[in-house]
């Protein structure tokens, strides 16, 4: 999933205020069952939001809506806000830094890429906590690890909300489908529901476990009246040389080992047509016997 940040919502006129938001909504719903969490409003002292744990210790959430790799003063406000942070919470032990960019490591020659010039800032604010006497850690969530929590089931709202984007999830599509039910109501019976063809077409794009088992099923009766024939056919060594190769050909194209490959096609057309000349040969090697 591909999260498009250029397109978030403003907040009050603003997409820094949106990207905070957002970040601050993310870390409440992961962390709500940990301790006390609290949305914090500018002046913030460092941080957007933090979550006391039953020990007591702080865990810190800063947002910043950069889009690209940091420029020196970027890199700078961050430092300025956990230096701030550190200050205004003795009890933090923990600093989530949350942008909208992801952590380039491009080789260029006299230039350091974006995860190390990140290792090296972390270490750099860890002694200097150390110089206060004090432990703290750092975790990093870019766009892939936002992008990661967007997707849950749980925050399919906060991604239409913020980016008008729906998270058509599995349960999603189970209140659908039971909504439409209950509108039939009398009209509609189990029993006597009819399946219709597309239902499996659907089901194979979905690649869902009820096609798998269908195409598992089908492929197993095939082989099964293939082997019945194998007898007659190679009574016919002729016989035998068609067939062959038409068999190989259905082993090796209706592999199920990469049944979950979206990306592999199976080129049906082929097979049709090498199958449709094997039945014309056998139409017309049973009239000649």
């Amino acid at each position: 999933m591909s999260i498009r940040w250029e397109n978030i919502k403003p907040l009050k006129g603003s997409q820094n205020n949106a990207f905070e938001e957002l970040v601050c909504q993310l870390a409440y719903q992961e962390c709500k069952s940990l301790g006390k969490f609290t949305r914090i409003s500018a002046p913030d002292g460092g941080i957007e939001a933090m979550c006391e744990l039953p020990d007591g210790s702080v865990c810190g959430w800063q947002a910043k809506y950069f889009l690209s790799s940091f420029s020196s003063s970027q890199w700078q406000q961050i430092e300025d806000s956990v230096k701030e942070s550190l200050k205004s919470y003795p009890k933090l032990t923990k600093y989530y830094v949350c942008v909208a960019t992801d952590r380039a490591n491009a080789n260029v020659s006299g230039k350091k890429s974006f995860l190390t010039k990140w290792g090296e800032c972390i270490q750099k604010w860890k002694d200097f906590a150390q110089s206060q006497g004090r432990e703290i850690e750092f975790e990093f969530w870019g766009s892939f690890e936002l992008s990661d929590l967007l997707s849950k089931p749980e925050n399919a709202g906060k991604k239409f909300f913020w980016f008008n984007e729906s998270e058509l999830s599995e349960k999603w599509f189970e209140q659908y489908n039971q909504q439409a039910i209950n509108n039939l109501g009398v009209r509609y019976t189990p029993e006597i529901n009819v399946d219709l063809p597309i239902a499996m077409q659907l089901e194979a794009l979905a690649r869902t476990q009820t096609f798998k088992e269908h195409l598992r099923d089908e492929f197993h009766k095939l082989l099964i009246e293939i082997n019945e024939q194998y007898t007659f056919l190679y009574r016919y060594e002729e016989l035998g040389n068609h067939f062959e190769p038409v068999y190989e050909l259905l082993i090796d194209k209706l592999n199920l080992s990469t049944i979950d490959d979206l990306e592999k096609t199976v080129d049906i057309h082929l097979i049709n047509q090498e199958i449709n000349e094997l039945i014309k040969y056998l139409e017309d090697f049973y009239k000649i016997i």
